[in-house]
């Protein structure tokens, strides 16, 4: 596909192109060398609208093409086809790579460190084997149940520890090592303030406590130790973003109570909830060569943007952009196969990890849909009856 604007020259600066939760962490989007036609006002409390109503007319002013964007650190290529998508975010080796999550930084190709193939192999390993693990629905129940007990109310703090400690209950094999390895109050892997601490910290649990893990990580070498510290922060990691995920996807089903709570359709509510109100509402890539794309010279370094939420929500390509539709990720739904949908991510780095916290999340989701009966959470809808493009709060979920 041509792309269509120019690349702006410098200081080129004309309609912002604010970015939802990144507008904390990034300097507003500009566009530049692009006709942009006159915003139409939004409420204050949805960045995230505005930001998809600025794509939307900058694909009316160019359909689907490549457009260059203008910011603060430099210019940006803005894609928004599903084959350009594909080839931008899938690309980690040549002649796309990840950038830095910062604007402000300059973005530079991923390097691996030395040992790292082992290290993932080791880790992709121990979440495969849990991530089959029959014990997890039982854990799920068990902790819902430990949770609910007592409580007139889920929060998102409670709901957060409790699927990091499933999360680690799986993988260790115990709810004493769990326990061990999190932290009540933060609810994320207990540390000494250092990833080294944290990574022996898991070495010492896999060690006594999980059968299940490959014996090479049970050595006591540099490699073994970084192994332990990756699976550490890379659990961390994905518990804290499905945690997310599944908490926004408990306050919808609070609304809308589903016919089946089985694990897949509560996996499909948990990825329907990434779908509309993704983490990252952008993600950047950069050049790793001098690349021609679409007849024109890419040079070497050139970020590249993906704007995650409008993929999400462009209601011209997508009829049910703002509802809540759980049952276009069940099996040959229109969500599974299509690379504009990106809650968890692309690429290899989250496999397996990613279905392990989606079965998880689903896990407790379960476990809580068929333990306690809610009352409906509000302000998850805008007045017109769709679903509100900013995140919801993190209300606490009363139960009735």
């Amino acid at each position: 596909m041509p792309i269509m604007a120019r690349q702006p020259a410098k200081g080129t600066l004309t309609q912002s192109l604010a970015v939802n939760a990144l507008a904390r962490s990034l300097p507003a989007l500009l566009t530049g060398g692009a006709r942009v036609r006159r915003s139409v006002a939004t409420p204050p409390w949805d960045p995230g609208l505005r930001a998809v109503l600025q794509c939307d007319r900058i694909r009316q002013d160019h359909g689907y093409a490549p457009v260059w964007l203008r910011f603060a650190a430099g210019p940006a290529l803005l894609v928004v086809h599903r084959t350009d998508v594909r080839a931008v975010i899938d690309g980690f080796s040549a002649p796309f790579a990840r950038a830095l999550p910062h604007l402000g930084s300059s973005p530079r190709a991923a390097k691996r460190p030395k040992g790292s193939a082992l290290t993932e192999h080791l880790v992709d390993t121990v979440l495969s084997v849990a991530t089959r693990s029959p014990r997890l629905a039982h854990v799920a129940q068990q902790r819902v149940t430990e949770l609910t007990k007592d409580a007139r109310h889920i929060d998102a703090r409670r709901w957060r520890l409790l699927l990091h400690k499933l999360a680690w209950n799986v993988i260790l094999g115990g709810e004493d090592a769990a326990d061990a390895v999190v932290d009540d109050r933060s609810g994320t892997t207990a540390t000494a303030g250092t990833y080294a601490r944290q990574g022996q910290l898991v070495h010492s649990q896999l060690r006594h406590c999980a059968p299940q893990a490959p014996g090479r990580l049970l050595r006591d070498d540099a490699v073994m130790l970084a192994a332990a510290r990756q699976l550490a922060m890379t659990v961390t990691q994905l518990c804290d973003r499905t945690a997310r995920y599944s908490f926004h996807a408990l306050q919808l089903l609070s609304v809308r109570p589903p016919v089946c709570v089985g694990p897949g359709y509560m996996a499909a509510s948990l990825r329907e909830a990434s779908r509309l109100w993704p983490e990252a509402p952008a993600s950047f890539r950069q050049t790793t060569r001098d690349t021609r794309w679409g007849g024109k010279l890419l040079p070497e370094g050139s970020r590249i943007l993906v704007m995650n939420l409008f993929g999400h929500r462009d209601r011209r390509r997508i009829s049910f952009a703002d509802d809540f539709a759980p049952s276009v990720w069940l099996p040959g739904g229109h969500a599974i196969s299509d690379p504009l949908f990106n809650g968890f991510g692309h690429g290899r780095h989250h496999e397996p990890s990613e279905e392990f916290g989606v079965q998880c999340g689903a896990g407790l989701l379960s476990a809580a849909m068929n333990a306690v009966q809610m009352q409906p959470v509000l302000g998850l809808h805008d007045d017109a009856g769709r679903m509100r493009h900013t995140a919801p709060p993190d209300r606490p979920i009363v139960l009735a």
